[in-house]
């Protein structure tokens, strides 16, 4: 008996080719699909990256808005003592005279410093999201503001200590003696119920009489060094106003990209 078999018959190249792009389609949407995915993973990410730069740069831009406002008085103040000491040295006033105008004066500027938080550039930069941002422009702006001016706050904040512990410390401690005593003696006096006002004045007088006190007011190096700290207190603040500017134009540039 015979075995009859089934002949096989062979496909149409048609049916190949339809096959091809099928498998095709589905390897293409599929590679589109992840694409889609990682991408909207990466857009989401960045856009976090956004929102925490914006709340770092404007919180830099308080800190910085609070010392640069009162840098006209803190430098006013400084020259008016400038010129105190000229006209003593020069012999237009006694140091009566230099003691009476330097109780007018007001407060000396502290040398108060800036810190930048740079924690969500590092993890941006870090995790090579930086090269995300397409505007070229807007990634080169944020790091010179947070490698090139961020590391010149952070020279000039060293600097600026220095400068304002030398001042206030060693040449002109008289203004934090007084400041102290009368914090002294104000929280005291408002335990016991009495005035803190002709305490204050004594002890100012008692202070200005010593010998020590008209040795500091009266020195040369009082002067030059006067002279250091304002010019440190000037460029600081200069470079202030100059992170000010940068930073106004970063904010600008990421709530474009947020919206």
């Amino acid at each position: 008996m015979e075995v009859h078999h089934k002949h096989h018959i062979p496909k149409k190249i048609t049916e190949y080719f339809t096959e091809f792009l099928m498998l095709f389609t589905a390897v293409t949407l599929g590679f589109f699909a992840e694409n889609y995915r990682e991408h909207s993973l990466i857009e989401a990410k960045m856009q976090e990256n956004y929102e925490s730069l914006v709340e770092d740069l404007r919180s830099d831009s308080t800190k910085m808005t609070s010392l640069i406002d009162s840098y006209k008085q803190g430098d006013s103040t400084l020259l008016k003592f400038d010129n105190l000491l000229y006209d003593y040295h020069s012999g237009a006033i006694t140091y009566g005279e230099l003691v009476d105008v330097y109780k007018t004066l007001k407060p000396f500027p502290n040398y108060n410093t800036v810190f930048i938080n740079n924690t969500t550039f590092k993890n941006v930069q870090s995790s090579g999201m930086l090269s995300y941002i397409s505007s070229r422009s807007l990634r080169f702006e944020i790091s010179y503001y947070y490698e090139v001016m961020f590391k010149q706050l952070q020279d000039n904040n060293a600097l600026f200590d220095r400068d304002g512990m030398d001042f206030f410390d060693r040449n002109l401690p008289i203004g934090h003696l007084l400041r102290t005593r009368k914090y002294q003696v104000t929280n005291t006096n408002k335990k016991s119920g009495n005035s803190a006002r002709t305490q204050e004045e004594t002890y100012e007088d008692f202070i200005f009489q010593l010998p020590e006190t008209k040795k500091i007011l009266t020195s040369d190096k009082l002067i030059y060094q006067a002279k250091v700290y304002r010019d440190r207190y000037a460029g600081y603040n200069y470079l202030l106003i100059k992170m000010m500017e940068k930073n106004a134009l970063l904010l600008k540039e990421l709530r474009r990209i947020q919206h």
